[in-house]
C-alpha cells in the first residue's frame, strides 16, 4: 500500500513546477502563433481585396477576355 505522507518531497514539487511552468509557456507560445496565423491570414484576404480591385480594373481597360501573363505582360484573349 502507498505512504500516507502529509506532503510530497521537495524534489517532486519543484519537478511538478517545471512541468506545470514548461507546459504554461507552451499554452502561451501557441496563442502567440495562433495571434500571428490570424494576421496572415488578414493580409491574405487584404490582398486578395487588392487583386480583384486591379482585376476589374483591367477588365474594364482590356475586356473580359483577356489573359495576363505574369512573367511578360502579354494579353491573350480567350475564344468562345
Amino acid at each position: 500500500m502507498a505512504n500516507k505522507a502529509s506532503q510530497v518531497t521537495q524534489e517532486e514539487l519543484e519537478n511538478l513546477r517545471n512541468l506545470n511552468r514548461e507546459l504554461s509557456n507552451i499554452k502561451i507560445d501557441l496563442g502567440s502563433i495562433e495571434l500571428e496565423k490570424m494576421n496572415i491570414m488578414d493580409r491574405a484576404y487584404q490582398l486578395r481585396g487588392y487583386i480583384e480591385s486591379s482585376e476589374k480594373g483591367l477588365v474594364e481597360k482590356y475586356g473580359g477576355g483577356a489573359i495576363v501573363n505574369l512573367q511578360t505582360g502579354m494579353l491573350t484573349y480567350k475564344t468562345k
